[in-house]
């Protein structure tokens, strides 16, 4: 269950409000389906077993979501969250209150005319990042908010400059609410499909075929998975 409280001036848009925090959390799943599909899987099955209510986290700002995706490409979690915290605080709109986020994230033209310079990135993924924003903020890309579909959004993506597959198709899992992206050259998805297959790549992706059209919630899980391994062995490590 999650329960929401919206005080103040901004309950005039609680609706709208609501409808992002459902995104969010990707509360309209209907996780007996996904669970239908996945459970069947001798490796998924007893995942969703232990984690029954794994959805796919979104986030309050598709743009924001995409800044942070592409920022994070080949680094660390803790350096994009570095970079992104100079990024908001660099260019976002201070805000004044008693909780909660400090800054409010930059708009697409900002980051596109920004002066990138020191933000700690190679130069090619800032020209990537500006180009992006550049392409959003002149609508030249059927955002969420437009009337593109996943599809077109994806296609428009992948043809910009330092926009990969990874990228979109990581983007599309947790911004698009596309139930079945799969970002397949992730190392961790990558190193879990070829240990479950020892035979040739074909039978790689007959198995990540069977997982359609939930490929999305295979991925999260394969990712929790692979986290609480690597916790145990630090533990494991530690004493």
């Amino acid at each position: 269950r999650l329960t929401l409280t919206i005080d103040g001036d901004v309950t005039r848009h609680a609706e709208v409000i609501a409808c992002r925090v459902r995104r969010m959390f990707d509360l309209d799943v209907d996780l007996t389906r996904v669970h239908g599909t996945l459970g069947t899987d001798p490796y998924l099955g007893p995942l969703l077993s232990a984690s029954p209510g794994i959805r796919v986290p979104g986030a309050w700002s598709e743009f924001e979501l995409l800044v942070r995706t592409i920022v994070g490409q080949q680094v660390t979690v803790k350096a994009a969250t570095t970079i992104m915290a100079r990024i908001g605080s660099r260019f976002g709109k201070p805000l004044v209150t008693a909780c909660g986020p400090t800054f409010l994230f930059p708009s697409p033209r900002t980051i596109a005319d920004g002066d990138m310079q020191a933000i700690g990135m190679p130069g090619q993924r800032v020209l990537a990042l500006k180009t992006v924003s550049r392409a959003i903020a002149d609508k030249s890309i059927p955002f969420p908010d437009c009337d593109g579909t996943t599809a077109d959004v994806k296609q428009a993506l992948l043809a910009l400059p330092g926009i990969g597959r990874w990228t979109v198709e990581y983007f599309a899992l947790r911004a698009l609410r596309d139930p079945d992206a799969w970002p397949e050259t992730d190392l961790v998805l990558r190193r879990t499909i070829e240990q479950l297959a020892s035979s040739a790549n074909s039978r790689h992706q007959s198995r990540t075929e069977r997982w359609k059209p939930y490929r999305a919630y295979a991925a999260m899980h394969i990712w929790n998975d692979a986290s609480a391994k690597q916790r145990t062995e630090k533990c494991g490590t530690e004493k």
